[in-house]
Order: structure tokens, then sequence, then C-alpha cells
């Protein structure tokens, strides 16, 4: 961002500030300062006029001119193509010294005597506005005769280079900048008397805007007659110094206020629009099924709001009859609809998406002014505008202080946030404070300090050593710390590798494997593929073992602990693991079992296309649904170029921790019988086991499915083999109890589900 000190002071008194001083305040409050360059045209340059101007008889590039200087008038032969007579320019005197060595003597040129030198801008020290000489006129000042160029400010101007962050979009304009060094020298921003001398007809008879749906925009229409519209010299000047010198002089102008004020500025030929038989032209502003706030005229887009306009539509050199359109869109708005969409842009994106100004009335008012004496500028602005509600923040006057580590006085509090465009209430202890649209980078009472602290000064704040004190660490943080490290310890105890991913998943692969995926999109991905926020971790652990069997692993092991999201963007934290190659179900339950302890394998459909469902089971802790392990489908391991792969994904705060509670144990020996129960093919273990646990027969510890058998001869039923484990706590178990127990079972699971044994 390029400013210049007499630019800026047109917002700001900066009478007493010296350029140097304003550089160092710049710095202490954010706004970087890359270079300060000095413009300064040396002594005996004045300003002449031409009043005579004819060829060299005896040179085809020269002329010979008769300058009038005020107290003389001289005769100077000038090689310029663009010289004529009455100019005013700039005459370089006998005996004034242009750059080391280079001194004006009299001179006589194929025979003709020259008497000084009419220059160009770069040859007396200025940024190069042309080819040619400088053509001066009372944009700079009132013009005198012989007057020295270095008694005008505006020509002899100190250019200040600031390198800007992303999120300062208020500054990049002359005034945004004037704003913050108001903040700092408790200066009020100025106000500019705008002379703006309207032609009676209002731009109602040539402009009817309309909304059609609800849109995040607001836009403010001018419409002028192009008629004798000419840059001035201060506004080539100046264009130059910023690098934004365009080819036509209405383009000109526009660029010259958008630089100082901020506002976004688009400017269209009125004449290609499709217009009625009154010459007046109908434009819709709605938001499209696609979310993005565009403008039609006669059916075609003009302009795509905050991103670009059609170019059908530009102006050039032959345009009369101009339209201007102010526009201001939130920036993480316009910046989510161009990834969204992947919609081309133009320069000026790169202010929308920062932050622009949103007082558009300003930006057409100084248009108005810069113009209204060249062009004929219709009366009003035709405006459809968007109700923006400012963002409102609550602040603490003893969280400030104690963020700061200083006492600031509200006073102070209130005037440092006013002068920087915000709004503040403070009521007893709080600043209610109502953030303008042009600091869309304030959000929280943290940035709401930064603010302050900027101003204030970090070197004005008092030093305070460190104090460090000893608390209790043993908190809910440090105890979920501990229970991380113990579980991924676990897994590393049965040969699991540790991995870390990033928290983002393609969208599109979730979406065809039926995961959900969560409501909001990504602003702005690290990659195309990395668009969205994971919900789950199998697929970042299928990634990554896949390229570890590629690298050479014949049987990789992998386990990860991470935040997944749920669709509401709500953080869940999950631990997974997963193992390839010549493994079964049964080898990764044992896995499971040992690094989680005590759990249930029951039977499940998976909801997602990503496992196969006839080896799927969730996994349950005390009766609540924790997790899930099954067996990726094999069209995904074929994908994947992997073998048997199987993956286990828990919810992490549902696995147990704390203190164990040892439980007594008998020291007499367990017995164990196998009991086979003739049981329908449809019937799942779960049933069995669910009446067994209500039953809780004496003296049985525990029982496990331990075989399955099938022939033709059983029909539509398969022999189910159950081993059923005793023992007492007091005295070793007599046959007679054991037989008691047995017959117990069976006379339950033949009452409740008709079982028999085989």
């Amino acid at each position: 961002m390029i400013v210049t000190r007499e630019w800026l002071s047109e917002w700001i008194d900066l009478k007493e500030v010296s350029s140097e001083d304003i550089c160092e305040k710049l710095n202490s409050i954010g706004l970087e300062v890359d270079s300060l360059t000095c413009q300064r045209v040396p002594s005996g340059v004045v300003v002449g006029k031409v009043v005579e101007c004819e060829k060299h008889q005896d040179a085809d590039k020269l002329n010979i001119t008769q300058v009038d200087i005020g107290s003389e008038k001289l005769q100077i032969v000038c090689g310029a193509k663009n010289v004529a007579k009455g100019q005013f320019v700039a005459v370089a005197t006998i005996g004034a010294v242009l750059g080391e060595g280079f001194k004006i003597k009299k001179a006589k040129l194929r025979g003709v005597e020259s008497n000084g030198m009419i220059c160009s801008s770069s040859e007396i020290g200025l940024v190069k506005t042309n080819d040619g000489i400088m053509e001066l006129d009372d944009s700079i000042g009132a013009l005198e005769l012989g007057k020295e160029l270095s008694e005008y400010p505006l020509l002899n101007d100190d250019i200040i280079e600031i390198e800007l962050t992303a999120n300062r979009g208020d500054c990049l304009s002359i005034r945004g900048v004037a704003r913050d060094l108001c903040a700092v020298y408790e200066k009020e921003l100025k106000t500019k008397e705008l002379l703006m001398a309207e032609d009676r007809r209002g731009i109602g008879r040539v402009l009817e805007p309309d909304t059609k749906t609800k849109v995040d925009c607001s836009l403010k229409y001018m419409f002028f007659e192009k008629d004798n519209l000419t840059s001035d010299f201060l506004t080539t000047f100046r264009l130059y110094m910023i690098d934004n010198l365009a080819n036509n002089d209405v383009q000109n102008s526009i660029n010259y206020i958008h630089h100082e004020s901020g506002v976004i500025l688009r400017v269209y030929d009125f004449e290609k629009l499709d217009s009625d038989e009154n010459k007046r032209a109908t434009l819709i502003l709605q938001k499209d099924e696609d979310g993005v706030d565009r403008v039609y005229n006669g059916g075609e887009v003009i302009s795509e709001v905050g991103l670009n306009q059609n170019k059908k539509f530009d102006i050039d050199e032959n345009s009369k009859h101009i339209l201007v359109g102010a526009s201001f869109i939130k920036p993480e708005v316009v910046a989510m609809i161009r990834f969204k969409h992947n919609l081309k842009s133009d320069e000026l994106y790169y202010n929308s998406s920062r932050g622009s100004e949103s007082e558009l009335k300003l930006g057409l008012d100084l248009l108005s002014d810069k113009i209204s004496s060249k062009a004929i500028v219709y009366a009003g602005y035709d405006e459809t505008i968007d109700d923006f509600e400012e963002d409102i923040i609550q602040v603490s006057s003893s969280f400030i202080n104690e963020f700061i580590g200083q006492n600031i006085d509200e006073s102070e509090v209130i005037s440092t946030l006013q002068k920087l465009g915000f709004e503040v209430d403070f009521r007893g202890e709080f600043f209610v404070v109502k953030v303008p649209l042009f600091r869309s980078d304030v959000k929280n009472a943290q940035d709401i300090v930064e603010e302050i602290v900027r101003i204030v000064g970090i070197d004005n704040i008092e030093e305070k050593p460190l104090a460090l004190s000893e608390r209790v660490i043993l908190n809910s943080s440090y105890e979920k710390i501990k229970k991380r490290r113990f579980y991924k310890t676990k897994a590393v105890g049965r040969g699991y590798f540790e991995q870390i991913s990033y928290i983002f998943d393609n969208k599109e692969e979730l979406e065809e494997l039926r995961f959900y995926v969560v409501d909001d999109e990504i602003a702005n991905p690290i990659t195309a593929e990395l668009n969205t926020l994971r919900t789950t971790l199998s697929l970042n652990l299928l990634r990554t073992v896949s390229l570890n069997v590629k690298s050479g692993k014949k049987e990789p092991k992998l386990c990860e602990l991470g935040i997944t999201f749920e669709k509401n963007l709500n953080e869940v934290e999950r631990f997974a693991f997963i193992r390839s190659g010549e493994v079964s179900f049964s080898d990764v339950a044992s896995d499971l079992f040992a690094i989680v302890g005590e759990c249930e394998l029951r039977s499940k459909t998976p909801n997602n296309k990503l496992f196969n469902p006839y080896e799927y089971a969730s996994i349950m802790i005390d009766g609540k649904e924790v997790g899930f392990v099954g067996r990726v489908h094999i069209e995904i391991e074929k994908k994947y170029d992997l073998k048997n792969s199987y993956i286990c994904e828990l919810d992490f705060d549902s696995l147990k921790w704390g203190i164990v509670t040892v439980k007594d144990y008998s020291k007499f020996q367990s017995s164990t019988k196998d009991l086979s129960f003739l049981t329908p093919k449809e019937m799942k273990f779960e049933v069995i086991d669910e009446v067994l646990k209500e039953a809780n027969i004496k003296n049985i510890i525990s029982y496990i499915a331990v075989d399955t058998y099938h022939d033709d001869s059983l029909n539509n039923m398969y022999s189910l083999t159950i081993r059923f484990t005793l023992q007492k706590m007091d005295s070793t178990l007599s046959e007679e109890e054991i037989k008691e127990a047995m017959e117990s079972v069976q006379s339950l699971l033949k009452e409740k589900l008709e079982l028999e044994l085989r």
C-alpha cells in the first residue's frame, strides 16, 4: 500500500509532524513501513509558459521555444515530442543543478542558442509520468510564472510504502491509513467540503435498479456524461506514484478515488447496456441458486458482486455515458463464494476479499466532486442496500487491564476505539463495542484489546518481572493427557505404530462411501483433496496403511488418537487402529480386548460402504455402544492394494479410565463344562447372552460361545456350543453343584428360547 504525506494531509492535520515520525508511528501500530522516498525538486527549476514553439530548421527532432518565466522570456531548444505552445512547464534555469554534476549552462544546439531546459518529471527528481516533458496545471496549486517548483508541496512529496498484513483491508486506502494515524496522534479525521455541480436531471431518468432476492451486498449507482473529462496533472502524478495509471481518463478518476477512499468502484459503458425506448436501463440484483450475488441487465450478467465484471461492458476512449457502481460485500462471504464455485476474479477482488470501505456514498461523493467541473453528473444515487448488522462485542474493563497487565483509563479506551471508527457504550464495568463493517478482522474481546495496545503503544506498557507460581496440575486436562498416554501405550504394546494426520478429509470420498459430512465448508482449503473436516479416522488410516504396503511393509499396524467432527461441527475425540495382512477378525478382536479391556461385540450392519457387512460389529461397554470393528470391503481393499484389513474406531471419552477396583478372587479350582444347543439359524448369540445375564445362575462366573456346527440332518438349525466356567469363593465345587448349575441353564434356555440340547 502506497501513501504520500500530502495525500494523507487531506484527511489528517500533519503540519507539525515529520515524515520520519509518521513512519515510526505506522510501525508502532502494526502498519509496517517498507520504504520512505522523499521527492524534492532542485533549486532553480521554475514554472514557465511556452509562448512560442517552432521547428528547428536544421533538426527535425528539435523545437525552438520561447518560454516566459515571469521575470524574462527564455529561448530554449527542446527535443521533446510533446512540447507545444500554451503549455505550463518546468524550466531549469541557468545554474540549476539536476543530479550529480549536471549543471544547466548556456548552450548552442545546431547553431541556435538555448538558455535553459524544459524538463520531464524524472529529470527533476520526481516519478516518471510520461516519455516527454512534464505539463503542469493548477491541480498542484496556482501556477505563478517564475515560482520555484520546490515551493509546491504537492510535487515535493514523501512517498511511504506500507507492507500490510492480509487482515488489514481497511488500510488499503489513504483515508483508512489516515484514520489509524488520527487515533495515534489524537486528531480528528478531516471531512472534505465537496463541490458537486450536478445536472438538474436525476439518475432515475436513465436507471432503474431492482432486487429480486435477499442478497449479502450493498450497491449504489452514479451516472454522468463524460463531456470534456480529462485527467489533471496531480491525478496522473499520483497514479504514477502508486503504479495504477489506466489508459483512459474516466478509469484514472475511478482508480484515484478508489485508492483514496477504499470504496470498490466499477465502471460500465452505459451505451452497451440494454435499455428501453426512453434509454432507461434496468439492473436486477439477485442471489442465484449457487449463492452468488449477480447483477443482470437484459438477462445478461454484468457483474458478480465483489468478484468481477463482464468485460463486454468495459469503457474505452469513445465511451460518453458512464455508469459507476459502488459495492460492499463482507470479505468472508465473497472469499467463500469464490472458493466454493471456483469463480474468476479481477484485481478488485483483492480489496473486497480483505475488507473494503462500506460507506459507499463517500466514494461516489468524492468522485462527483472530482469530475463535476468536467463532466455532467446526474443528481442522486440509485441504490440497493443490504441492512448489514455490525458485530457487537462486550468486554470488561478488568479483562482489558488484566490482559494488558496495566490499568488503562476508561476514557482512553473509549477515545481510542472511537477514533478507530468503533462505536462504544460504557455500561458500568463493561464496554459494549459496535464493530464497523470495514473492520472485518475484529471478532472477539482479544481483538479489541489488540486495537487498544496498538494505539497506546507496546513501548508505553510498563515492564513487569515474570512472576512464577506453582499450583496443583492434577486437573481434568492432566487426567485426559494421562488417559491418552495410557491407551496409546497399550496400542504400541500390541505392535501398533502411532500416526498423526490432518483434521481434514476429502468431501467427495466421504459422500461416496456414505459417511456424513459437516454442514459448513472450508473457505480456503490447503489442497483440493482436503476440502472438509474429517468425520472419521478410518479413511486417513486406510490411506496411510496403503502407502506402507506399497513401501514394502507386509503387515502394517497403525493407530491414531485425534479429533473428528459431527455435522454441526461439535468436536469428538476418537481412538482408532487398523491392521492389514494375513489376519482375521479374531486377531483384531484380541487386540481390541488387550487394548481396551472388558468390552462386548455385537453383530451389526454398517451404515456406510467402507466395511464388509458380514464381518462388522459394534463395541459395547457397560451396555453402551462406543464404537465399531470391521473388515474393509473387498472392493475397497482392491482399490488400495491391500489384503485383509480390519479397522476399529472408538469414542475416546467413552473408554474407561480411573482407579481400578480390584475384586476378590477364589483360591479354589474352577471347572468348565460345554453344552451344545440346537439353535435356529436366524438367532444371534446376543439373545442367549441377554437371557443368561439376567438369570445370573449361581456358581457360573463366565461363559463364551466356542463352536458352531451344521449338517443336512440339522435342517434349518445349527449346533451352538457354549463353554461355561464355574467356581466358588469358599470351597471346591462338588459334582452335584456343577450338575445343578448346568440343569438350570438347560431349563432356562428351554423355557425362554425353546432351545434343546443336541
